[in-house]
């Protein structure tokens, strides 16, 4: 068995997967479930225990338009399911807005990219 599967397992609260050497090939397979419409995707369950990590990408200090300096008005926050080392971290990416106090624009950082985009991996 992978440690992955283990870890995969863990996380979801699954079964185990079968050892090595045990043979699954002959369950019994239930009623064919293909005219049966998807289960809607949903967030990964991560521990509450599970340590966060916050990285903070901020506009700047000036405005791109004019040079006028920003005021912090609110920020945008993702998540982002990471695994190092065999552990789980949850990695907020908070990317503040701000606004101009001279034009009034409001100005934020774009997002960082993902390895799969639209993705929590």
């Amino acid at each position: 068995m992978a440690l992955e599967d283990l870890q995969v397992a863990a996380v979801e609260g699954g079964e185990l997967p079968a050892e090595d050497g045990e043979d699954d090939s002959l369950e019994e397979v239930g009623p064919d479930t293909s005219d049966a419409p998807p289960k809607p995707r949903r967030r990964p369950r991560v521990a509450d225990g599970t340590p966060h990590e916050r990285r903070e990408i901020g506009p700047g200090e000036a405005c791109p338009d004019c040079g006028g300096e920003l005021r912090i008005v609110g920020e945008g926050v993702s998540e982002l399911v990471d695994l190092i080392a065999a552990k789980l971290k949850v990695i907020e990416s908070a990317r503040p807005k701000a606004s101009c106090r001279c034009c009034e624009k409001v100005v934020q950082a774009p997002a960082p990219s993902r390895p799969i985009p639209r993705s929590m991996a």
